[in-house]
């Protein structure tokens, strides 16, 4: 996500939808497994936080960019793309998926 700011390539969007499109395989494969239970087990904290992370991303990358090009022609508020901003910096919440991963590490020593 970082190196999106710092280095420009055509390569950046077809990644981003191939990582989302994993993490949204990644969540359907969990939900399917554990059905209810994925919002009421242990960790169901960090499965809505999955989820909605998950929810974010698919309706910032493929919802708005579809819905986005069907009405390119009319004329946008400036309070449209106010929320389209707010919407994108939601998808920094991808970043608490590491607090998962770190957790389950076990100390070296």
């Amino acid at each position: 996500m970082g190196l999106e700011t710092d280095i420009q390539s055509p390569l950046w969007a077809p990644i981003d939808n191939l990582l989302l499109a994993f993490f949204l395989f990644e969540l359907f494969v969990r939900f399917r497994r554990q059905g209810i239970q994925f919002f009421t087990d242990d960790g169901a904290i960090w499965n809505c936080v999955d989820f909605l992370i998950v929810v974010f991303g698919v309706f910032d990358q493929w919802i708005l960019n579809l819905w986005m090009s069907m009405v390119r022609g009319q004329q946008h508020s400036n309070e449209l793309g106010d929320v389209l901003h707010l919407i994108r910096m939601l998808r920094l919440l991808r970043i608490l998926r590491l607090l998962r991963v770190v957790k389950g590490v076990r100390p070296l020593y």
